[in-house]
């Protein structure tokens, strides 16, 4: 199922989405535990997450907890387009997540000079 979302061109560069489907929860998801499980909705999401979350509200994540596992959350959600681009030809299918290149600029981009 296509979302229907497009990436155009803005002045002077390409915009770049961050698309999570079906939720961004699946990111947060995605700090715990690889999964390439269909999700129906932003619930479905919440309910596995909540397993690692118990607590977890919808805007208001344990930012901390996530920090300290954002490498294998890269690392997963590299895995989980991997393995989905090879059954769906949809550029955001469910579920997948484009975070994980997001964090990974952001990371670099905030590296001392000498470091990059």
């Amino acid at each position: 199922m296509g979302l229907g979302f497009k990436t155009d061109r803005g002045k002077g560069g390409k915009i770049k989405l961050a698309i999570s489907n079906p939720a961004f929860e699946f990111w947060f998801l995605l700090h715990f535990e690889y999964t390439c499980t269909l999700f129906s909705n932003c619930d479905d999401v919440i309910r596995v997450l909540a397993k690692h979350l118990p607590d977890y509200k919808k805007n208001s994540a344990g930012f901390t907890l996530l920090l300290e596992k954002s490498e294998l959350a890269i690392s997963n959600s590299a895995k989980v387009l991997a393995e989905m681009s090879k059954t769906d030809a949809d550029k955001y299918p469910n579920p997948s997540t484009h975070v994980h290149l997001l964090v990974q600029t952001l990371l670099e981009s905030s590296k001392p000079s000498w470091e990059k």
